[in-house]
């Protein structure tokens, strides 16, 4: 297996959103802090992060919300990506060398474009400015849509103000997929990952250096949280994520505050897709 820790972790879970403020706004009512907005002029894209402070070294660890700002502008494998139904349309993997990443996974078979380096402003409430700046190899499909990511200034994703939620959630720690063969998909990520896949409660999990993509048949899906999307014509498709947090009457609180209305059986909590628009939101206790 060539480059084995070339890709160390999921760093984050690419959302498409039609309408990044009714998404921000959704967010917000939950208890979440939202990111100021940032555009990404030289792709046609704007976008709002969900940020957490818990992430594995070298890795961020957060939601985007992802919008089209400009089609004319989307790269084609933007363009491909962003368009039809909203929801999570690719994991971001954590690198901390793009060019290493690349030559590993184009070594796997599969075929990414060289890394793009990618430059945008925050504006901040005081009115300066900050301007995160990475590396990005832009998303291909294997089954499963991802991409990878390097980060040069990774200490601006950890500012306190923007990782501490009223509802108490610390991270991001799964990604959750339906699959009709799970064990084939794993197969994939196993190898990009570096790592084996496990068995783990009604799913088959492949796990980073601290986030998992969660792997289940449409049966087990839908048995915990109530409806399973169709896997489609590759397969498999992301289904939604899970969070964790440190008190998950924090959650209950903030989602009866909004009328948002959670599955519950006591232990566990879960927003269905039709509401938290094409991924179901789990929490845990961390």
């Amino acid at each position: 297996m060539s480059h084995p820790r070339a890709i160390t972790d999921i760093d984050h879970v690419l959302t498409y959103v039609h309408d990044g403020e009714a998404a921000e706004r959704f967010f917000r009512a939950l208890g979440f802090v939202v990111s100021p907005v940032s555009h990404i002029t030289q792709m046609g894209i704007v976008n709002r992060l969900v940020l957490f402070r818990n992430s594995s070294p070298g890795a961020a660890n957060f939601i985007e919300l992802m919008a089209v700002s400009d089609a004319t502008k989307l790269p084609p494998r933007m363009a491909v990506l962003l368009q039809g139904t909203a929801g999570i349309k690719s994991i971001v993997l954590a690198t901390t060398d793009a060019h290493k990443a690349h030559d590993h996974l184009t070594a796997l078979g599969h075929p990414l474009d060289p890394p793009v380096h990618v430059r945008r402003e925050w504006q901040l409430g005081d009115g300066t400015s900050v301007f995160p700046a990475f590396d990005v190899l832009l998303p291909v499909s294997a089954g499963l849509t991802f991409n990878a990511c390097h980060y040069h200034t990774l200490d601006l994703y950890k500012r306190a103000e923007w990782t501490a939620h009223r509802n108490r959630v610390t991270g991001l720690v799964a990604v959750m997929a339906v699959a009709h063969e799970p064990r084939r998909i794993a197969a994939v990520f196993e190898q990009v990952l570096g790592v084996k896949a496990s068995d783990a409660d009604g799913c088959l999990s492949v796990r980073g250096d601290r986030v998992a993509l969660d792997l289940y048949e449409p049966t087990e899906f839908a048995a915990r949280y109530g409806a399973a999307p169709d896997p489609g014509p590759t397969g498999a498709v992301y289904a939604g994520y899970c969070l964790d947090t440190e008190d998950l009457d924090a959650v209950r609180h903030c989602a009866r505050e909004a009328a948002i209305p959670l599955r519950d059986d006591g232990r566990h909590l879960s927003i269905a897709a039709d509401i938290a628009p094409g991924r179901v939101i789990a929490f845990e206790a961390g």
